[in-house]
């Protein structure tokens, strides 16, 4: 389906999936704001996506993690294009530990900072001007690696289901003002491994993301699986 006109923020377009997100929404003619946290990223971004003309990238040089910045980023797209269509929150980084007794206290702050506050702050001040437009698609990611429990690491068990409960209350929140959550368990295991049959690559998240635009308003479970198979 045709995105001109609709405005998207993309967190973690850096990455496989990330951009693979960006370029289905650019091929679609979609404005995309990507916050980036390196020059080296929107350099990244710039080589990545330099083969698409339609559309339009607009990279943001901010850090997502202090509310400050990201409020302001908000504001400004808001100020300029009077809403926000869709906003995607990329994956969350593994966090692996054997015992949560062996955590330092300078990991444990880098975990929360790193991964639940960063998300956080993308999702509220965002789904705050999606409430107040009374509009909008937000769609967090992770992998379907978060599904299961992983003896080896409670820090990383800790981490991915506040990130899902997390999820559960936003989307119970925004869901009487016309604005749609869901969160989308992607399974990338084989990314390395193009070649195997049934892999996806990160292109094809993206086209089903934008199916989900498309659904607005028709679909009720809060939670999807994307499989590629």
């Amino acid at each position: 389906m045709s995105l001109t006109g609709k405005i998207a923020i993309v967190s973690g377009s850096a990455s496989p999936v990330g951009l693979g997100i960006v370029r289905s929404l650019l091929q679609q003619n979609a404005t995309v704001i990507a916050p980036v946290k390196s020059s080296d990223e929107i350099a990244l971004l710039t080589q990545s996506l330099g083969d698409i003309s339609s559309g339009k990238l607009i990279t943001e040089l901010t850090d997502v993690q202090e509310y400050e910045k990201m409020a302001d980023l908000v504001d400004n797209c808001i100020e300029e294009f009077g809403r926000i269509d869709i906003a995607v929150a990329g994956f969350d980084p593994h966090c692996t530990s054997p015992c949560l007794t062996d955590v330092k206290p300078g990991e444990w702050e880098k975990i929360i900072e790193g991964t639940l506050n960063k998300f956080f702050v993308f999702a509220k001040t965002i789904l705050q001007k999606m409430k107040e437009n009374k509009q909008g698609l937000f769609v967090s990611l992770s992998n379907t690696d978060h599904l299961p429990q992983k003896a080896y690491s409670p820090l990383f068990n800790i981490v991915s289901k506040t990130r899902l409960e997390m999820a559960k209350v936003f989307a119970n929140e925004v869901k009487d003002w016309n604005v749609e959550y869901h969160h989308l368990f992607v399974d990338n295991a084989p990314l390395k491994d193009k070649q195997k049959p049934g892999s996806i690559t990160p292109e094809m998240a993206g086209p089903y993301l934008i199916e989900l635009f498309g659904q607005k308003g028709k679909l009720s479970n809060l939670f999807k699986t994307f499989l590629g198979r």
